[in-house]
């Protein structure tokens, strides 16, 4: 998400200038990193839950196919849009996933679903094009609602890990080091 980010506040910083195929090929970049985060955070949360191993499979499978599509789109089209629908749909599960695992009172995943849960705002800011001036627009309110969710996700993770010790991981490298 980090390289996503970076990529694009240099591609919104060369809009407007004569430079227009690099911030076309660096907002392609942008929008590809954004779907791959969205990938590894979709990853995640199949390895997070426990499910039949045929289930999890066609969740993995799943989740291979929405970002080949996704990309490919990306790439023919260099179309904004339809990271929103991939975005949309990974927070979602994501979220639903969590707020599961909240009410189960897992220990992180109500700050996981909370982070999850303002993210649906950037979408919806950025759909409308809600700005307060034009220095301060629908793009940089998204991206500080994007920082403040990253923050919350971090810190839900981070419960995870002190309270579970990633028991499941650790375990087998532990073993493995042994």
């Amino acid at each position: 998400m980090g390289i996503s980010t970076g990529t694009g506040a240099l591609a919104h910083a060369l809009n407007g200038s004569d430079a227009i195929r690099w911030y076309n090929t660096l907002f392609m970049a942008m929008t590809v990193f954004s779907s791959i985060a969205v990938f590894f955070a979709l990853k995640a949360t199949i390895r997070f839950t426990k499910m039949y191993s045929g289930m999890r499979t066609a969740l993995t499978i799943a989740n291979y196919t929405l970002l080949l599509v996704f990309t490919i789109y990306t790439v023919v089209t260099n179309n904004f849009e339809i990271f929103k629908i991939h975005a949309a749909a990974g927070l979602f599960l994501i979220f639903i996933t969590h707020l599961v695992a909240w009410l189960r009172s897992h220990t992180g995943s109500g700050w996981i679903m909370s982070g999850m849960g303002i993210s649906f705002f950037t979408v919806l800011i950025h759909t409308k094009q809600f700005s307060l001036s034009p220095w301060f627009n629908y793009k940089d309110i998204s991206h500080v609602i994007m920082m403040v969710s990253l923050v919350m996700i971090y810190n839900g993770i981070h419960m995870m890990s002190e309270n579970l010790k990633l028991s499941v991981f650790r375990n087998n490298l532990q073993n493995k080091a042994v």
